[in-house]
């Protein structure tokens, strides 16, 4: 469409454009024009609203210090970068030269996960009622994508140098080698304590799991851990062709390396995959287990149905937890709703943590209006699945839960209810 449709089609409203301000994919959007008057020409336009969200992504960087550090460490990945392909090229080293290929793909992961963390700090909008803190998720799957394609890479290139080994220079290697190295372990010690950081917050026994949040950081840290693993590859490979000149040192080398960023991404690429796909989180599973069989045993609760559990990864969006929960509890035509809401609350927020439940009472009248294969999955107390689940846990941890479950503990989020009688 031409740019001045594209105007009137625009939405003025503050939401639609912080969820236009977000990534290149936006930049080719029609809000690129908004503000557009007929006047200004199209390209004005455009290159406007770039400008603008340039201004925004550097005063967030300025402002945020590791978003400022992440910066820094990008441009001296740029230059080195540069450093090590003429070298490689130079010396004929399929090591530097691998080296400064996961150096490229370094820069690349810090880009995506600069901007990650910058547009996960969105509140949330019409657009994107969650939030935005999943951008930190595909970040982590892109960063994992991209070290699964270094290493397959590598691997191939090193299995046809076994072949045919080339002479390189090892005396030039080691120098630039080192200092990339150095640099390296600078970036693995910063992104290292705050991948750990996340990961412990995803234990945490409060809910609010961070640890998915950090998977921009994770990716990051991964593609520095394999650079260093190409630095260190390389001066070994280096003193190996100096000292016994066995020329099969560099492809050996860059074929182990390649392997051990192959085992490195995968724990990644399954823990962004999964949240992506809405998986329930595996720390969850057996407290969700736990929290239905105890919710199946409470008075006058006859079943409960279409239970979904998925986390949204990412930094949590105004303070609300990351893990989503819904529920479809049947009871009793005399049953105190209020109670039973409570209740259930109680014993999700002391089984499971926090978590942002949406729970659904339904009554006798009510499930005979609804289409019958609605029901194919409702579940009743079965005495042999709480014999197996107890076989988990000690007898008394599991009672606890039911004999406070009347008193409510602050974690309830009523507005999330919705009784149907």
């Amino acid at each position: 469409s031409s740019p001045s449709s594209s105007s009137q089609s625009s939405s003025p409203s503050s939401s639609s454009a912080a969820s236009s301000s977000l990534l290149p994919i936006y930049c080719l959007d029609k809000k690129m024009y908004e503000g557009y008057d007929g006047k200004d020409g199209g390209v004005r336009a455009f290159c406007r609203g770039i400008t603008q969200k340039m201004l925004k992504l550097w005063t967030h960087i300025h402002n945020d210090p590791k978003s400022y550090k992440l910066m820094w460490f990008l441009v001296v990945n740029v230059l080195f970068m540069l450093v090590e392909l003429f070298y490689g090229l130079w010396t004929n080293s399929l090591g530097l030269i691998s080296d400064a290929g996961h150096m490229m793909m370094d820069c690349m992961a810090l880009g995506i996960g600069l901007i990650a963390t910058y547009v996960a700090r969105f509140p949330s909008d019409l657009s994107f009622t969650y939030g935005y803190g999943r951008f930190e998720v595909v970040s982590g799957y892109t960063n994992a994508v991209l070290l699964l394609f270094v290493a397959f890479f590598i691997f191939i290139e090193s299995l046809g140098r076994l072949s045919h080994p080339p002479d390189i220079d090892g005396d030039q290697l080691i120098a630039v080698s080192v200092l990339g190295l150095i640099i390296n372990l600078v970036g693995l010690a910063f992104f290292h304590e705050h991948a750990h950081h996340g990961h412990q917050g995803g234990q945490c026994s409060h809910g609010h799991s961070h640890g998915g949040g950090n998977l921009a950081i994770k990716g990051i840290f991964l593609h520095v851990m394999a650079d260093t693993l190409g630095s260190v590859g390389v001066i070994t490979s280096s003193y190996m062709v100096n000292k016994w000149g066995w020329t099969l040192a560099d492809p050996v080398c860059s074929l182990c390396i390649s392997i051990l960023i192959l085992l490195s991404v995968i724990p990644l690429l399954r823990e962004s995959t999964s949240t992506l796909l809405q998986r329930m989180p595996s720390n969850k599973q057996v407290d969700v287990e736990r929290a239905t069989l105890l919710v199946s045993k409470l008075p006058k609760v006859v079943s409960w149905r279409a239970l979904q559990c998925w986390s949204l990864g990412g930094t949590p969006d105004k303070g609300r937890p990351t893990t989503i929960l819904t529920l479809h509890v049947q009871v009793d035509m005399d049953a105190d709703e209020e109670s039973i809401r409570t209740r259930v609350h109680t014993i999700f927020a002391q089984t499971c943590g926090a978590m942002d439940i949406t729970l659904q009472l339904e009554k006798p009248k009510f499930l005979t209006q609804i289409d019958p294969m609605e029901l194919s999955d409702v579940h009743y107390y079965n005495p042999a699945n709480e014999i197996a689940i107890m076989g988990k846990f000690d007898r008394k941890t599991i009672t606890a839960p039911e004999h406070k479950c009347g008193h409510h503990n602050g974690h309830d989020h009523d507005d999330d209810h919705h009784d149907h009688h």
